[in-house]
């Protein structure tokens, strides 16, 4: 009898613990994104989240948008961690895929905003270092989120990511 009250202790104790650390989780993250502000596109019909002191920037000529900080050194400006976000019709994108060759690695299925996507990482000469992406497949597009660092922020703007249909 007393060994069953003391595991009925013990699991009480786990659960009280998991659960305290999943609803502290939750508070981290509102914490950190409450003063973020929403980009919306009204013809693409998508919004998310991103850092209030970031800009979101659309590329001339191009369905590609650059979410980021600029920052500044006593060197000067430096290239802040990019994030970016662009819409290619999904066969063009695989073509494109198939024509430079990149290797995926790190593969993971998930949905993002009820969508099916994609994580996944490659190596890029181009930075000499792996880059993050996450592809949500819509309709007769692919929507890329990009960014240079697999961290909060961009976990964060990908957890807000959202369709507006």
């Amino acid at each position: 009898m007393r060994k069953i009250i003391i595991l009925i202790i013990v699991i009480v104790i786990i659960g009280g613990g998991f659960w305290w650390w999943q609803q502290s989780s939750v508070t981290t993250q509102n914490n950190q994104t409450k003063n973020w502000q929403t980009y919306q596109n009204n013809p693409y019909r998508f919004k998310f989240d991103y850092p209030k002191e970031w800009n979101v920037t659309k590329i001339e000529g191009s369905d590609t948008w650059f979410i980021n900080k600029t920052i500044f050194t006593n060197k000067g400006i430096m290239p802040p961690p990019l994030l970016s976000i662009s819409i290619t019709n999904k066969d063009v994108y695989h073509k494109k895929i198939e024509a430079i060759a990149i290797e995926y690695k790190n593969i993971k299925n998930m949905t993002v905003d009820n969508y099916s996507a994609e994580k996944q990482s490659y190596f890029s000469n181009m930075l000499n270092d792996d880059v993050y992406l996450i592809n949500i497949e819509k309709d007769d597009n692919i929507y890329s989120i990009q960014s240079q660092n697999d961290d909060d922020i961009f976990q964060y703007l990908v957890d807000s990511f959202q369709f507006m249909d």
